[in-house]
């Protein structure tokens, strides 16, 4: 046997507001290593969402056809730092639309990708995910590092 009773408490619908979940602003992760992570709103004052392109792209690796994840080089350089995705992840890439001269900054690899996309939402900023390149952007290079930070020769 059962026994139901009637809540008469506030109820998440009189005042929803109250009831959402709070908003992490730093990162585990960086924050662990001693990283200090920048206010996404500073850079999304409008709070519009972070564009972040998850597609396929050919010259990372012998057999192509690698995981890309890209965004815009701005909003993801002030969520994580400037020169930061170079270094956590080792290299970066860097696509241009040279229509609108609009940079966006990426790593390769699937585990990669799915860390960046971690980190960003970490750091405060919606994360908005398209699958396909952005938009008229091509390759203008990446850059490696060694493990010990240095590029190789």
């Amino acid at each position: 046997m059962s026994e139901t009773r009637e809540f008469d408490g506030p109820n998440w619908r009189d005042n929803p507001e109250e009831y959402k979940a709070p908003v992490r602003r730093s990162g585990t992760f960086l924050a662990s290593r001693g990283y200090e992570i920048p206010e996404i709103a500073a850079v999304n004052p409008a709070g519009r969402a972070l564009n972040v392109y998850v597609f396929r792209d050919g010259p990372f690796a012998p057999r192509g056809d690698t995981v890309i994840c890209a965004g815009d080089r701005d909003a993801v350089e002030a969520c994580l730092g400037q020169g930061q995705v170079q270094i956590l992840f080792r290299g970066a890439a860097i696509y241009t639309n040279d229509a609108t001269k609009q940079d966006y900054i990426g790593v390769w690899g699937v585990r990669k990708a799915s860390r960046l996309r971690r980190l960003l939402r970490e750091c405060g900023a919606e994360v908005v995910i398209h699958a396909g390149p952005p938009p008229q952007a091509r390759l203008r290079h990446f850059t490696t590092l060694g493990n010990d930070g240095s590029q190789p020769p």
